[in-house]
């Protein structure tokens, strides 16, 4: 099974993720992107791949190169915000299981916007440096140290998170646009609709906008 976001949106939620926990040096998204090809010739974990993890179309090109497309189950992200419960069925019939075992749908994980400023200049170097050498020792170790550094980082943050300017989305969009149309080749379905732009929102505005509806 393999879930498939626009990959404008991942690529936004991978770098928040890392730019709100102090792992990510740099605070405009387009740049951070830009600079992939330099960060994976200087051994950056795959994680910080932001291009890289949303090029769907050769990903699931190699997988049907190694497995039959009737064992794969595609699915898309928006299903899984929009009509959980439906999407998660659908997963217990490609598996053989009985469906309806979803009794409550989670809320999202999503952390505060953390604003450029002092606090991010002084306590985000102190964690990525924290996280290199913590790499040489066991993970629990580094999460269990870093905490307390991480909530102050995070302590001043704003609960809303700016959204991608039409610009931004078109320079973010622009390298995945031949692997969009990869993918439709592979799979024979249309993923038009992350071509264009469109405000983004949380998990928890989609939810809502969903139930609403």
């Amino acid at each position: 099974m393999a879930v498939l976001r626009d990959p404008v949106d991942r690529a936004y939620s991978n770098w928040m993720h890392l730019w709100v926990d102090g792992l990510e040096p740099c605070a405009d998204v387009v740049e951070a992107s830009a600079r992939e090809r330099e960060r994976i010739d200087a051994g950056w974990a795959p994680f910080w791949h932001y291009r890289g993890l949303g090029m769907y179309g050769r990903q699931v090109a190699d997988l049907y190169g190694h497995v039959d497309p009737e064992r794969v189950l595609l699915l898309r992200y928006r299903d899984l915000v929009d009509r959980p419960d439906q999407t998660l069925d659908r997963v217990c019939a490609f598996l053989s299981v009985a469906p309806g075992l979803v009794s409550a749908i989670p809320t999202d994980n999503s952390r505060p916007f953390v604003t450029p400023g002092r606090r991010t200049r002084t306590l985000g170097p102190v964690i990525r440096a924290g996280a290199r050498a913590g790499a040489l020792f066991p993970p629990q170790a580094w999460r269990r140290l870093s905490k307390p550094l991480v909530l102050r980082l995070q302590g001043s943050g704003d609960p809303a998170r700016p959204k991608l300017s039409a610009e931004q989305r078109a320079a973010l969009l622009d390298p995945f646009l031949p692997d969009i149309d990869l993918l439709e080749q592979v799979t024979g379905e249309d993923f038009g609709t992350w071509r264009g732009h469109r405000e983004g929102a949380t998990y928890s505005e989609r939810r809502g906008a969903a139930v609403q509806a």
